[in-house]
């Protein structure tokens, strides 16, 4: 009798451990197999390119003033500006491909394009992009209204990416002293007002005033207006 007891006891002690034995040898049976079967397949990494950052010319809360939209695509003290400017494209894919980079605001500017070449599995960079204003939309505005700048990644006619901007368009009688860029530092923009005065001169009155404003400034120059052009 006691000898059963004593079984009986063992029992649970027993079969405890057959089941950790069982159960080790599983582990160590299915774990090889795990190391020398089929492993998953990692990532793939897609083959869409995309829009990894873009820049723009704007004031504060977003905001393009009507005042200053003539200027978009003129170059001012030998800088060119733009709308969208240093718009970096990421190409993941093995082979180097082309892609073209739109740019329109829906009612008040039209769609401008440039073709950019992106490398294999690299980066390239676009300048920037200034599309062509619908400024007598622009100059009627009497108050600030809402609009959205869509810059989009094509190749072969297909959409590839989009970044949209939400801006806020005041009208042409809001101006702005100064600018502040993406680093915290003040652009002054007093000298692109001066543009304001006529955007044709033909009897050249504003060359005239300019003229004699610049004699009254020191280097008698009026760099502002001067450094802007067309080209």
């Amino acid at each position: 009798m006691t000898m059963r007891h004593d079984l009986l006891d063992l029992y649970p002690v027993l079969t405890r451990r057959r089941f950790v034995e069982r159960g080790a040898l599983g582990a160590l049976v299915f774990g090889s197999l795990g190391c020398f079967g089929k492993a998953d397949p990692p990532p793939v990494e897609p083959n869409e390119a995309k829009i990894e950052r873009a820049h723009w010319f704007l004031f504060q809360n977003n905001t393009l003033f009507t005042a200053y939209a003539h200027m978009i695509g003129r170059s001012w003290g030998g800088v060119r500006t733009y709308l969208a400017h240093d718009i970096v494209v990421y190409n993941p894919s093995p082979k180097a491909a082309s892609y073209i980079i739109e740019l329109e605001i829906p009612g008040y500017a039209y769609r401008t394009q440039a073709n950019l070449r992106v490398p294999a599995r690299s980066r390239a960079k676009l300048p920037g992009l200034a599309p062509t204003f619908e400024l007598p939309k622009l100059y009627n505005l009497s108050s600030p209204v809402r609009a959205e700048a869509q810059l989009r990644l094509t190749r072969n006619g297909n959409v590839i990416d989009v970044r949209n901007q939400e801006i806020i368009i005041e009208p042409v009688n809001r101006v702005r002293w100064a600018m502040q860029l993406s680093d915290g530092q003040q652009m002054d923009v007093r000298p692109m007002v001066v543009t304001l005065i006529t955007p044709a001169d033909r009897r050249g009155m504003v060359n005239r005033i300019i003229t004699d404003s610049a004699n009254l400034m020191p280097g008698r120059k009026m760099v502002g207006y001067t450094g802007a052009t067309t080209k």
